[in-house]
């Protein structure tokens, strides 16, 4: 860590916060109980059909009705992505009236493990680092209770438990996408994923020294931070995986020397790391629930930050990445497809897989192209099965992407005239086709190449559809790679 930093949580700290984002029941104070007439219900929310399924209505005891806006269709019909989302935004709604006992009715409800998920999403406050002047400062409910009229039943115990654990995986992501980048440093990220993953009974494998000098792209990007980068290897069988999946983790983006408008596009960007969070994420479901894995699959996150000062690299530097190519620096801010390139060169070199998968926030373009509310997906080769397969998978899970096909003149633009390649194309279109096609350009041929651009993984904006709180990344990727894993 640089002098300049100042650590107002200690790692040790971060990594207990961590477990307990992991666990709803204990960030939240959660109980499970049947429903009984009897007993007081300062605060009971219940959803019914509405308007023959065009709506849905949240409903408050003892006096008021809030509805809900319209949802894609009637509850019997609705998908897991769908259910959870919904119980997010009825739970955001219940909070805005500050209760002190949160009671939320699962009575009919067809999907529990989905609105447990979606339950578990909406609760979680973007108040990280708040200061409570005032005992009376609301600061959440006292006690939430979900109700079942068969909350005693193991089917539904089970269930809860699922849809909880699930997100707590994705409420992980976001809430490290929410960490300031004087507490989440490089260092202290590697820290968090290496612990996470042992207690999860993971293994852990990290390049030697000679490997990191080797990673030419990657350690030019974190110089002007004196602090150095890590690429952690998570798995179970990690010595034989079939799969990769490679993340992105700049704990903060200033551009570089190619600085971002500090007002518009600098903040944020300590959510530059989400594709990592991701990567994270799905290692540990994997490595809780193993019976759910059909490949043996490797998660590697390249951790670094993007930072200015002396000993930051420059446009028209030439760097040599870990498998050898030569790459001219044309745009500082064009960082994390570096990062990208040497972690992926080193885990095929390293493990010899038959896909590797990247996700990173890595382009303005993807947003451009879809906007807040989906991310993009390519596949080297345009296999169109593995694209299709991920927008389906996608839409159930409620984390959609949408495919970019890729071209030749893809492959092209990031060609140069005096290194193998450029790290950013001369002309702008087709902006998240270039950048996966430089990454693709580190993969070598015969290996199956996928890349995911998530860009709005790390918009603190929140979002009321989803029923996620103003001041928290909304989340993007952790669904998708277990859905993606599962189905493939």
């Amino acid at each position: 860590m640089s002098e300049d930093q100042t650590m107002i949580v200690t790692e040790e700290q971060l990594i207990e916060q961590a477990r307990n984002v992991l666990d709803p029941y204990k960030t939240f104070n959660v109980t499970v109980r049947p429903f009984a007439p009897e007993q007081a219900r300062p605060y009971a929310v219940a959803w019914t059909d509405a308007d023959e399924g065009r709506g849905m209505r949240l409903s408050v005891s003892p006096t008021n009705v809030v509805t809900v806006p319209a949802v894609k269709a009637k509850r019997e019909g609705l998908t897991p992505g769908e259910t959870s989302n919904l119980f997010a935004r009825l739970v955001r709604r219940a909070l805005g009236d500050e209760p002190e006992s949160l009671f939320i009715s699962l009575d009919g409800c067809l999907d529990v493990e989905n609105a447990a998920n979606g339950i578990a999403l909406g609760l979680l406050s973007p108040q990280i680092y708040k200061m409570r002047r005032d005992p009376d400062d609301y600061a959440g409910p006292k006690q939430i209770v979900l109700v079942h009229a068969k909350a005693a039943e193991a089917d539904v115990q089970n269930a809860i438990a699922e849809g909880f654990f699930f997100g707590g995986l994705q409420n992980l992501q976001r809430w490290l996408g929410a960490q300031a980048p004087n507490v989440l440093t490089i260092g202290a990220f590697a820290q968090v994923a290496r612990a996470l993953a042992q207690a999860f009974g993971g293994q852990v494998i990290e390049p030697t020294e000679d490997e990191y000098e080797r990673m030419g792209l990657l350690q030019a990007v974190c110089r002007a931070s004196g602090e150095k980068p890590r690429v952690i290897a998570i798995g179970s069988k990690i010595d034989a995986p079939v799969h990769a999946v490679v993340g992105k983790g700049m704990v903060m983006d200033t551009g570089g020397v190619s600085l971002k408008t500090p007002n518009a596009n600098m903040l944020e960007m300590n959510a530059d790391m989400m594709g990592a969070a991701a990567a994270l994420g799905a290692a540990l479901f994997f490595l809780q629930r193993p019976q759910a894995r059909r490949h043996d699959t490797v998660y590697v996150l390249s951790i670094g930050v993007n930072d200015t000062g002396s000993r930051a690299y420059r446009p028209e530097d030439v760097l040599t990445g870990y498998d050898g190519q030569t790459v001219r620096v044309v745009n500082t801010d064009a960082e994390g497809r570096l990062a990208l390139a040497d972690a992926v060169s080193w885990a095929c070199e390293r493990f010899h897989p038959e896909r590797v998968t990247t996700i990173a926030t890595l382009t303005g373009a993807a947003h451009s192209a879809f906007g807040d509310g989906m991310s993009a997906v390519m596949v080297r080769g345009n296999d169109l099965d593995l694209l299709e397969q991920a927008e389906t998978v996608g839409e159930d899970a409620g984390d959609e992407v949408n495919r970019l096909l890729m071209r030749d003149e893809d492959d092209k633009a990031m060609r140069d005239e005096r290194a193998d390649l450029r790290n950013l194309a001369e002309k702008p279109a087709r902006g998240a086709q270039t950048a996966a096609a430089f990454v693709f350009a580190h993969v070598p041929k015969g290996i199956e190449a996928v890349h995911l651009d998530i860009p709005r993984a790390a918009s603190h904006g929140g979002s009321e559809e989803m029923g996620l709180a103003k001041g928290l990344p909304i989340g993007a990727g952790v669904s998708l790679l277990i859905s993606l894993e599962i189905s493939s």
